[in-house]
């Protein structure tokens, strides 16, 4: 598996990747809806962080994004951290480990430029992301959740930068 910074001409590939795989993970109802829209605008992630994306023989198979504090796709990111947005594994690839790839990929970033740790925030349904995190070392941290509408709950986790 290869993981590297996305290239231009991989931008719609990426969106349909995230869609697909927020569809399949019931994370979005269809693909009009605004959130769904919003994880196609993968250009303009690009112009305000990193976009991180996984190949296995040539064939994308993942994605996630890295935002750093102050920037638009921040919500969470204090100084000292970067925010984990949009991790994404193209649904054949479920379980392979292209997660936990893309996720050391973004601790390796962080940890070349001195960033401290890793924040990111979860609707508090998805069992299966709060699982992975937890996992790979990330904490609750509940006094950091929020509500970004009156119906969906964001429960935040950070990790240090290993």
């Amino acid at each position: 598996m290869k993981v590297r910074e996305i290239e231009e001409s991989e931008f719609e590939a990426v969106a349909n990747l995230r869609v697909d795989a927020f569809l399949a993970a019931g994370m979005v109802k269809d693909r009009g809806t605004p959130y769904a829209q919003y994880l196609r605008t993968v250009s303009d992630h690009v112009q305000h962080g990193h976009v991180l994306v996984a190949h296995i023989d040539d064939v994308l198979v993942g994605t996630v994004t890295i935002a750093p504090p102050g920037t638009p796709h921040a919500d969470v990111a204090r100084d000292g951290e970067w925010e984990v947005r949009f991790l994404a594994v193209a649904v054949d690839a479920w379980g392979t480990g292209v997660g936990d790839a893309l996720m050391d990929s973004c601790n390796e970033l962080a940890r070349t430029v001195g960033v401290h740790d890793l924040v990111l925030s979860v609707i508090s349904h998805n069992a299966g992301a709060h699982r992975l995190y937890s996992r790979l070392g990330f904490i609750r941290e509940p006094d950091r959740d929020f509500s970004p509408t009156p119906e969906v709950l964001l429960e935040v986790y950070t990790r240090p930068v290993r």
